[in-house]
């Protein structure tokens, strides 16, 4: 409750203007902080979306970058699949090259097997022809 001064003729005319001026000095006093607490929370909220933006930015130039990096890197295990293809390919081709020279060297071993056995047979036949020509010779002679 307000306690103004009386005279006869009412309130104290200073008494209510100054509380008046003092009240209004207050709002002023108030709305300036409220501004420039407005102020602060507008540069703070500018400053945290400039944060946001930087944030934003970097974590699109490195998602960027590792897509180019997992990119490169798949194109790398690509390229080494593929020569890994290749060198098994050949080792199999070589393989089977080695196979099948074996296997000639295999067919002309069997042959000359077969030759040998063919040359024991005749010298054996020859030996016993001889043999026999020596009986013939020695009973006739």
């Amino acid at each position: 409750m307000l306690n103004f001064n009386t005279t006869i003729y009412g309130y104290n005319k200073s008494e209510v203007e100054k509380y008046f001026e003092e009240l209004e000095s207050q709002h002023r006093n108030a709305l300036a902080q409220k501004k420039n607490n407005l102020n602060q929370l507008r540069l703070s909220i500018n400053q945290v979306r400039e944060e946001i933006s930087n944030i934003s930015m970097e974590i699109e130039r490195e998602t960027k970058n590792k897509e180019t990096y997992l990119q490169n890197m798949n194109n790398e295990l690509t390229r080494i699949e593929e020569a890994l293809k290749r060198k098994e390919a050949e080792t199999v081709k070589t393989k089977i090259a080695a196979l099948q020279k074996l296997e000639k060297k295999k067919i002309e071993l069997e042959r000359t097997q077969d030759n040998i056995k063919r040359i024991k047979r005749e010298l054996r036949m020859i030996k016993n022809k001889n043999h026999l020509l020596e009986q013939l010779y020695d009973q006739k002679g």
